[in-house]
């Protein structure tokens, strides 16, 4: 018997995407500050980090709908 979705599973499961985006995004960019500091910095590491954090945030999305 399939269990239909609540708006809480929802909102949890877009809530841990977000989480993870930002998590991401932060470790991402403190490591870049940290290997080549504030002046190597530019608007492609930037674009990167949110690329990966996409990925990581949708990851995270699918696997807590798997989980259910």
């Amino acid at each position: 018997m399939m269990r239909t979705r609540t708006m809480d599973d929802q909102k949890n499961q877009i809530l841990i995407a977000v989480i993870t985006f930002n998590i991401v995004i932060m470790i991402y960019m403190v490591y870049m500050s940290m290997s080549r500091g504030l002046d190597d910095l530019s608007f492609w590491h930037f674009v990167i980090g949110i690329l990966l954090a996409s990925v990581a945030a949708g990851g995270a999305f699918v696997v807590t709908t798997m989980k259910k």
